[in-house]
C-alpha cells in the first residue's frame, strides 16, 4: 500500500494539564467550555479576539491567541444567547460554535448552537433539549450579533422532552472545495453559498452531499478503512500547515478525546485517542486545538489543547 500522509503522522502530548483560571471574570466559568473556542486576530488593532461558548457567548481581548492570556471581557456582558422563558427554538440558550472573518473591517459570520428546552414541559433531571444550528452575523468584530435563524437540525421536535435535533457542530471554510463544511454529530453538511444561508446546505448521504431537507437524518461518516467513526460530538477542525492536512478532534461519548485527519473533507483516517479519560466517572469533552501563532483555524507543528474535564 502506498505511503499515506493522512495516517502516518504521529503526535506527542507534552506536560500535565493546567487549569485555565478565571482571570477575566467569565460569568459562566463553571461550565466552560461548552463547545468550540474561536480565536482570531483583529487585524486593525493587533489584539486577539476569543469567543467562548456556553448557554451564551462571551468575547475577550488580549495579546495572544491563547485563552489563559486574555486580558478582559469586551464587552463585559454576553454578545449572544442566554435562556428565554418562551416556546422558541433557543429557549435553552444559544452560543457561538465557530466565528469567521468575512472582511478586514469587522464583518463576521457565526454558526450558532441553539437549544429548545421544551418550555412549559417537565424535563426531569437531564435538562433535555431539541438542538439546531443557527446563523448569525456581526459588523463590529463580534461585539454584537444579529441572528438570521435556523439553518440545520435533524428530525422534528418530539412531543415529549428528549435529547433530539442536531447541532454540536463546527464549521470551517473548506478552501480546497470553495464551500462551508459543517461537522456535526458523526456526520457532515456543506454549503457553496458564502453566506451559509438557509436552504443552501446539503447533508452527507454516505457517498456524497445530496440531502437537501434541513431536517434530514444524514449518514454517519466512515473512515478510510470503511469503519464508522467512534460515537461522539463537538468536532473542532483546522487546516494544519505542517502536515498539509485537515485535522479534527472531537469528544467520544466514552469521555476520550479523539484525533484524526483528512486530505480532503470528509474522508478521515482511522481515529486515535488524543486524551484518555482519567477514570470511569470522568469525561474530557468539548476539545479545541489552538495555535499560538494562528488561532483556531490554522495550525502548525505545536498546538495547545483546550477541553472541559468533569
Amino acid at each position: 500500500q502506498s505511503h499515506n500522509p493522512a495516517t502516518s503522522w504521529t503526535f506527542e502530548v507534552q506536560g500535565q494539564p493546567q487549569l485555565v483560571q478565571n482571570q477575566v471574570g467569565w460569568p459562566k466559568y463553571k461550565w466552560m467550555p461548552d463547545g468550540h473556542i474561536s480565536s482570531m486576530k483583529n487585524k486593525k488593532t493587533g489584539e486577539w479576539l476569543i469567543f467562548y461558548p456556553n448557554s451564551e457567548s462571551y468575547r475577550t481581548v488580549g495579546p495572544s491567541a491563547l485563552p489563559e492570556k486574555s486580558k478582559k471581557l469586551s464587552p463585559r456582558h454576553k454578545v449572544i444567547g442566554g435562556k428565554i422563558n418562551a416556546n422558541v427554538y433557543n429557549s435553552g440558550g444559544m452560543w457561538l460554535m465557530s466565528v469567521h472573518r468575512t472582511s478586514n473591517n469587522g464583518k463576521m459570520i457565526g454558526f450558532v448552537h441553539a437549544e429548545d428546552s421544551f418550555y412549559g414541559l417537565p424535563r426531569g433531571e437531564k435538562n433535555y433539549a431539541y438542538k439546531s444550528v443557527a446563523l448569525a452575523c456581526s459588523s463590529n468584530y463580534g461585539a454584537s450579533w444579529k441572528v438570521q435563524g435556523v439553518i440545520q437540525t435533524r428530525g422534528n421536535k418530539p412531543a415529549h422532552p428528549s435529547w433530539s435535533g442536531g447541532a454540536d457542530q463546527d464549521v470551517v471554510w473548506d478552501w480546497k472545495n470553495k464551500r462551508w463544511y459543517m461537522g456535526t454529530v458523526m456526520s457532515a453538511a456543506v454549503s457553496y453559498d458564502k453566506s451559509g444561508r438557509y436552504g443552501s446546505w446539503r447533508k452527507w448521504d454516505g457517498e456524497q452531499f445530496s440531502l437537501a431537507d434541513f431536517k434530514a437524518d444524514p449518514a454517519k461518516l466512515r473512515d478510510t478503512n470503511g469503519n464508522e467513526l467512534p460515537a461522539g460530538a463537538n468536532p473542532s477542525i483546522h487546516w494544519n500547515t505542517y502536515l498539509q492536512l485537515w485535522v479534527m478532534v472531537y469528544h467520544g461519548w466514552d469521555g476520550n478525546i479523539y484525533i484524526t485527519s483528512a486530505r480532503d473533507l470528509p474522508y478521515f483516517s482511522p481515529v486515535r485517542v488524543l486524551k484518555h479519560r482519567e477514570g470511569y466517572s470522568t469525561k474530557n469533552w468539548y476539545p479545541t486545538l489552538i495555535s499560538n501563532e494562528f488561532g483556531d483555524r490554522r495550525g502548525g507543528r505545536k498546538m495547545t489543547l483546550y477541553y472541559r474535564n468533569f
